[in-house]
């Protein structure tokens, strides 16, 4: 059985930073993000806010099912990946 290697189609061109506001500095930073993205349609998606936590310590879950032997992905945007520095 041929394993297939998963690689995302979404890339750092496909989100668009419109403005970043910092909100708040202590234990972690935030950032309020005005943005636009590309969905999976190709079609570009209306300006959103979301906001972003900035700290040093991270963590992943992976869904996995033993008894069907595969695992589940999952890809959407998540705004804690993009850099705020890179406004247009």
């Amino acid at each position: 059985m041929t394993k297939k290697i998963w690689q995302s189609e979404f890339t750092h061109q496909d989100v668009i930073v419109e403005s970043s506001m910092h909100k708040y500095e202590g234990h972690f930073t935030l950032n309020e993000l005005l943005i636009k993205f590309k969905k999976f349609n190709g079609e570009w998606s209306d300006s959103v806010i979301r906001e972003q936590i900035n700290r040093a310590n991270a963590a992943a879950l992976l869904l996995y099912d033993p008894k069907e032997d595969k695992i589940v992905l999952v890809e959407q945007l998540r705004i804690g990946c993009i850099d705020d520095k890179t406004t247009q």
